[in-house]
């Protein structure tokens, strides 16, 4: 099947006439007027006017990935297809670590690569520009548009509605991830881990480890069935993170709980560990570079994974090594001088958040400590007013110390409450733990892009040396012609690999501000939710803790006025008697 990205050529932009002939004549396409209209963007000014008006998106745009459309490249001739690769225009994209990228293995495509081009342009159309580099003309890699069989696909994947989950697991709401566009961007996913259990011989507390159950409903065509499960160990999980930074240089890949050798199968860490690894995988699915990766759906799909994974060379980071690892690496690696203020002023905000957020994290941390202790001194005194109701007393005191006993086992279960609210999935002390794994990530991605260019400085150098010995070889004038064409060819393919290395720093840096105007925006989002939540839920058990302090009083005032009543009528009685004697 031929699409817009093997043509170049988007159908249906110069008319109906030339639109139904840029379109292979093999494709069927229904309702194409629709999909014309769904597709239609604004592009650059032209020399000649348009009847299309160009609007600028704001800078919240590029945060919800609008696709802006490049120049298209003219339309091939059916025969073209059987020229050689190095003779038609080529999508130039990012080339995985790993060696999985457009040639394939477990479901890789050229769309991603399209996505990621169309994505690092948005950055550019929000900031007002041309679409054109700073170093020049823009690169193939920003030249590409969305195909329609991938935008007609993702249309059918999201409107389709999502079945409800089951109910003994927990609804983690969807993200679908929508663009001015009026479409969605991708499937919905909805994932949950849960059911921990520990596995190995407890008398061999080395080999023993955890295993979640991760479960998985998509409206996803990309995969065999739309609801499945399967197991998986913490160390699989920071496969995926491993997999998902060398697969996407340039994408904040959201973080995996820390690793911890004391305490690691209590229950309290193995609960906030699950939400951790919950709360990552969503951000992970609801991210539209990052939901496409193979990697993702082998990690979700594979019932081999153990064995899949052998077949996959990843290399670990240094973020799962320590601080020794970190510190060797950037002693030992080449220097590297930052030349964008851009990129300094974001690593000195992102540190300046990070030690906020720690800041946060121990704060709320204290105050769940300190909520504990005071929940013991509640569960005592509740015991000590039954205690003294079981004395005894009169009916009236007895009743007033049960419903005392009341009232502190109500303001226990409220605190209860509160603590379960801020360790959900999307409560507070949550989502300041997972924004802190997400700054380390984000510094991951600076480290991207200082990699991208110590390798097109390296590809620049090699240029340059071959170029002087080809000089030397030429004036020496005792060098064969065959030997100083095939220096030529050497030349002009280092010479191709260094443009290319260029063009992926470029890309790596623009797709590093997309992400950054993405996590300035989405950190903004969460964090409002969760405050508003906390102060909500905060604010309502104070008000039930109000109602119930009322109540009780209401009570014990009625019960002092009738000890009043009684007393004084007790007393009118004794006064009474000796007169009438």
């Amino acid at each position: 099947m031929v699409s817009p990205l093997e043509t170049g050529t988007t159908p249906g932009r110069e008319g109906s006439a030339s639109g139904s002939d840029a379109w292979p004549s093999n494709k069927q396409v229904e309702t194409l007027d629709r999909q014309l209209a769904s597709l239609a963007v604004d592009e650059p000014p032209a020399p000649e006017p348009e009847s299309t008006s160009s609007s600028v998106p704001d800078a919240a745009s590029y945060s919800q990935y609008i696709f802006g459309e490049g120049t298209s490249t003219p339309v091939e001739p059916e025969g073209a297809s059987s020229a050689p690769s190095s003779e038609r225009p080529t999508s130039r994209g990012f080339r995985a670590f790993n060696g999985s990228s457009e040639d394939g293995g477990f479901g890789a495509t050229d769309d991603a690569d399209s996505l990621r081009g169309t994505y690092s342009r948005s950055v550019e159309v929000g900031e007002g520009e041309d679409g054109e580099t700073e170093t020049g003309a823009s690169t193939p890699a920003t030249e590409r548009t969305v195909g329609m069989g991938e935008h007609q696909r993702s249309e059918r994947e999201g409107s389709a509605p999502l079945p409800p989950l089951p109910a003994q697991s927990p609804t983690i709401q969807g993200s679908p991830r929508s663009t001015q566009l009026g479409g969605s961007l991708g499937p919905t996913f909805i994932i949950t881990v849960g059911d921990p259990q520990t596995v190995g011989s407890a008398l061999n507390p080395a080999a023993q480890h955890t295993v979640y159950t991760v479960r998985t409903r998509t409206t996803s065509s990309a995969y065999r069935k739309p609801e499945f499960a399967v197991l998986r160990r913490f160390s699989h999980f920071l496969w995926l993170y491993d997999a998902l930074t060398q697969n996407n240089p340039g994408v904040i890949v959201p973080g995996m709980p820390e690793k911890h050798a004391i305490g690691r199968f209590g229950s309290e860490f193995v609960e906030n560990r699950r939400l951790g690894l919950e709360s990552a995988l969503n951000k992970i699915v609801s991210h539209p570079m990052l939901v496409g990766d193979p990697d993702l759906r082998l990690f979700l799909e594979s019932d081999t994974f153990h064995i899949d994974i052998k077949q996959r060379k990843i290399d670990t980071t240094t973020e799962h090594k320590g601080f020794l690892a970190n510190l060797s690496s950037s002693i030992s690696g080449p220097k590297f001088t930052e030349f964008d203020d851009y990129f300094d002023q974001r690593r000195q905000q992102l540190e300046a958040f990070e030690t906020q957020l720690r800041t946060l994290i121990d704060s709320l941390a204290k105050a769940a400590k300190a909520r504990h202790a005071l929940q013991g001194s509640v569960a005592e005194l509740q015991s000590a007013f039954l205690a003294l109701a079981q004395c005894d007393l009169s009916s009236s005191l007895r009743k007033l110390l049960d419903e005392a006993a009341t009232v502190q086992k109500k303001l226990y279960d409220l605190s209860e409450a509160q603590a379960a609210d801020e360790e959900k999935i999307d409560g507070l002390t949550t989502v300041a733990e997972s924004y802190a794994r997400l700054c380390t990530s984000a510094r991951g991605v600076f480290g991207a892009r200082i990699k991208a260019y110590h390798t097109w400085q390296a590809a620049e150098a090699n240029l340059r040396k071959m170029q002087t010995a080809h000089e030397k070889a030429k004036r020496s004038g005792r060098t064969h012609s065959e030997l100083l064409n095939l220096s030529v060819a050497e030349i002009a393919d280092a010479e191709r690999k260094m443009l290319d290395a260029r063009h992926d720093f470029d890309d790596v840096s623009k797709l590093t501000k997309a992400e950054m105007a993405r996590f300035d925006k989405e950190k903004v989002d969460d964090f409002k939710k969760a405050l508003e939540d906390f102060a909500d839920s905060l604010a309502a058990r104070q008000r039930v803790v109000v109602a119930t302090w009322q109540e009780y009083y209401d009570l014990l005032a009625a019960a002092v006025e009738t000890n009043k009543a009684a007393s004084e009528a007790r007393a009118h009685t004794s006064a009474a008697t000796p007169s009438s004697s």
